[in-house]
Formats: C-alpha cells, structure tokens, sequence
C-alpha cells in the first residue's frame, strides 16, 4: 500500500478545495447551473432535475430534443446529448445509495466544523482533502487504485468518501455503489434468515465498477463476517475494479499501542485482542488491500462531533 506522504513535496496551501469557486458567473441559484439538485429520500440520497432552470440547456431549451437538417434538406429530430448526459448521471447518484444524511455531502462543502478556518493546519486533514477531491477529478479509468481513509471516529472519512462518489457519479457518470459494513452483514444474515438469495446483493456490490466501503471492520469479527469480507474483497481484487475504504482501525496493532487506551471505553474492552485492522480481518485481506489501494491516514485530528457539543446546564 502506498503512504501518499512519504517522500512527498511540501504541499502548495492555496486551495484545498474547502470553498468553493464563487468567481463564476451563476445563473441557477438553486442547483448553482449543476442542472440537478440531491434530497434525502427514506434511507438515501437521492438527485432530479432542477426544477428552476429546465429550459436552461443551450442545446435544447429543455425539450429534450434538437431539430438536425440532413444535406438533403430534410429535417429530424435528435435527442440532445447534455440533457441525456445529466440523465444519466442522477442515474447512477440514484443507484450508489449514499446515506440520506449525506445527500448534500461534497468536497466544496467539507468543514470539520461550523467555524473551520481552511487557511490554518488542521492535522494533516488540509492534505487528505487535497489529495482526495484531486484523485476525484483525475479519476478516468474504472480500475484504478481505491484509497484507504484511516482515522477516528469523527475526523470527516465517511464525508470524504461520499465526496468522492458524489463525484464520480454527478460529474463523470461512472457507475459506483455505497455501502457501510454492518448493514451490509444485516441484510445478508436478514437474507439467510428468510432463506432467500443472498447472492444477488453480494453480486452487486462485487461488481459494480466503484466501491465505497464506510466501517470496514466494524462488527463483531466472527468467522462468518471474516467470509463476507474475503469474499467480497477476493472478487474486487481479482477483477481489478476499484475500491474505497474508510476504518477506525490502525493497519497494525504496534501504531495503536501508540496511542493512550481508554479502558472506559466498552468497544475498546469488548474488541481488546482486536486493536487493527489486521488483527479484525486478518493480514491476507489487509495484504490485498495494500495492493488495491493507497493509505491515507489522518493525523492530528480530534472528533469534530465533540467539538460541536454543547452541554445544558
């Protein structure tokens, strides 16, 4: 696995994506001329065509459709390529399920809190964001390297990942899929449970172009879940597609006993021989893992939840 920070240049501080370009000119106030707005709808987000602006398209007018005269003078109609294109691309938001919470989650609003200052060091989040919102918009080929996000609890990896799908989805229209573990493993066990077919769900996520995974090794570390992940990681890393993780867990349990231990903590007892993520998911799964992704390890970072919490007195 590649660690993006070593043997790095100094990073140019001038933008990390944190605010977004408010030079350009903006007709839509409410999608900002994206031409599609995101909502929440039951357990996930979901996006459709700006109400505002569905005459905007240059091409159409929002028709839908372009009059094209042939050299023979006759005249047709042909479907018009923009507003199939931002068709497509609510379609694929529509199918990655990101959380309903997230619907709105991007890199352009992404502050780990209320009053963030992105001018000043924040931990190496400034980099993270950076390096993140960069393999985003450079992202062409459907099998390229995933990123591993590993951190605390509440230091912003679930926002930089759906960030990265919002974008791959909205903005390049590449087929991609959200998932967070443990309901993953509820919806098999549910499936096992009714005996129905549990296979079609694992087929889904195992071969959709790009997979985002939230909590990898969260659970209760038994056999069957260590099956689930291998047999979901196995088939990824075999067919070369691209993979996207975020964990609370150090790759190895040496970088946690760094750390200061909470023994008030009932996770921390209840997982107290499983301080990694190796130890969780085993170091076969972790080995193909480092092959199918680049780590990006936050550092310096406190749980931007606390923060923000205010106690009633």
């Amino acid at each position: 696995m590649k660690d993006f920070f070593k043997d790095r240049k100094a990073p140019q501080r001038a933008n990390y994506g944190f605010i977004k370009d408010t030079a350009r000119q903006v007709d839509c106030a409410t999608c900002l001329d994206n031409r599609y707005v995101t909502f929440p709808h039951q357990d996930y987000a979901q996006a459709k065509r700006c109400q505002d602006c569905l005459d905007y398209c240059p091409e159409c007018s929002g028709e839908g459709f372009h009059f094209v005269q042939k050299p023979n003078g006759y005249r047709y109609a042909k479907e018009c390529e923009a507003c199939r294109n931002v068709d497509h691309r609510i379609a694929v938001f529509n199918k990655a399920r990101l959380p309903a919470r997230y619907h709105d989650r991007s890199f352009d609003n992404f502050r780990p809190h209320e009053n963030f200052d992105p001018t000043r060091p924040y931990g190496n989040l400034p980099d993270i964001t950076s390096y993140a919102m960069n393999r985003a918009r450079e992202f062409y080929e459907e099998n390229e390297k995933g990123i591993l996000f590993v951190g605390d609890v509440g230091t912003g990896k679930t926002h930089l990942l759906v960030a990265i799908i919002r974008h791959l989805t909205l903005e390049k229209g590449i087929n991609a899929r959200f998932i967070e573990f443990t309901h993953l493993l509820s919806q098999l066990r549910a499936a096992y449970d009714r005996k129905a077919n549990a296979s079609d769900l694992i087929k889904g996520i195992t071969e959709v172009p790009v997979l985002a995974i939230d909590e990898l090794g969260k659970g209760r570390n038994n056999d069957w879940q260590i099956s689930v992940i291998d047999e979901l990681i196995s088939k990824r890393y075999n067919r070369s597609l691209t993979t996207f993780c975020t964990t609370n867990y150090p790759l190895h349990s040496h970088e946690h006993l760094m750390k200061p231990v909470d023994t008030e903590n009932a996770a921390f007892r209840n997982s107290i021989e499983s301080r990694s993520l190796t130890d969780r998911i085993g170091s076969r799964i972790v080995s193909r893992l480092c092959e199918m992704m680049d780590l990006a390890e936050l550092k310096g970072v406190s749980d931007y939840r606390k923060r923000d919490f205010k106690t009633v007195r």
